[in-house]
């Protein structure tokens, strides 16, 4: 029955029935609850959905089984950043460091993570931590945002700032 399922949810996925593809692959899966890449699937097409939060699910629990795979990381990265911009667009900023943080649980070597990750820091008066972030970020990879917001967060800039 499964087989059926899974040939069935890539037909929806193929005529664009995103949707009806998870339903299908969903029951796919509570069959077969131990089919990992069932979970990979799903975790794609929620993140193609921009469903990132039910995404990030799928793949945390398959980084559970499969923690040495790339693709898996990548993946879980992706979505706790794009998680963590939302976060951070609406001013949410301590729960942005949160998604940042986790990804970087992951992925400690991902500059963009870690200049995010400095951003929402920054944005909650922890300059420090802040700094650091940026310096790691730049370790990795040289980026004139990086550069920019590094500068403008020098402690003198911080104290020029304070006072105004």
């Amino acid at each position: 029955m499964t087989n059926k399922l899974i040939s069935a949810a890539k037909a929806k996925e193929k005529d664009g029935d995103i949707l009806g593809a998870i339903g299908l692959y969903k029951i796919a899966w509570r069959e077969d609850s131990r089919n990992i890449f069932l979970q990979i699937e799903i975790g794609n097409l929620y993140a193609i959905i921009e469903e990132y939060e039910e995404a990030a699910g799928f793949f945390r629990r398959s980084h559970h089984v499969l923690k040495d795979n790339l693709h898996v990381i990548d993946a879980l990265s992706f979505c706790l950043n794009k998680i963590g911009n939302s976060y951070f667009v609406n001013r949410e900023f301590k729960l942005a460091a949160s998604a940042f943080e986790e990804a970087l649980s992951y992925d400690t070597n991902n500059s963009t993570t870690l200049f995010n990750f400095g951003n929402a820091l920054f944005h909650q008066n922890k300059y420090d931590e802040a700094i650091k972030a940026y310096n790691l970020s730049l370790k990795i990879k040289a980026d004139p945002n990086t550069y920019n917001n590094l500068g403008n967060r020098t402690p003198k800039n911080i104290k020029d700032r304070r006072s105004n």
